[in-house]
């Protein structure tokens, strides 16, 4: 039996070449599996609202109060490391 979708929250997320949302028809696992299939780095957001709220998005971001990032995630493995932490040599 697959769970219901809650009414009031979704998660957005975001590579280079599409995005998706949670919704009635597409739970959590569900978005993860497409994600991971664009073979893109992508990130993913809690987005407080229901799935139906109109948002604008900028940057891959959404634009609307109480949206928080969850993690960006490469479906490669990459890993990031950020220029001040490589070790020159």
């Amino acid at each position: 039996m697959k769970a219901k979708h809650p009414d009031n929250c979704h998660f957005y997320a975001a590579c280079l070449t599409t995005w998706a949302t949670t919704n009635e028809k597409r739970s959590l696992p569900e978005l993860l599996r497409l994600m991971n299939r664009e073979a893109f780095p992508y990130t993913l957001w809690f987005v407080p609202h229901p799935p139906e709220t109109k948002y604008d998005i900028r940057m891959y971001a959404p634009q609307i109060e109480g949206a928080v990032p969850v993690g960006h995630y490469d479906p490669r493995g990459r890993t990031y490391t950020r220029k001040s932490e490589r070790k020159l040599g």
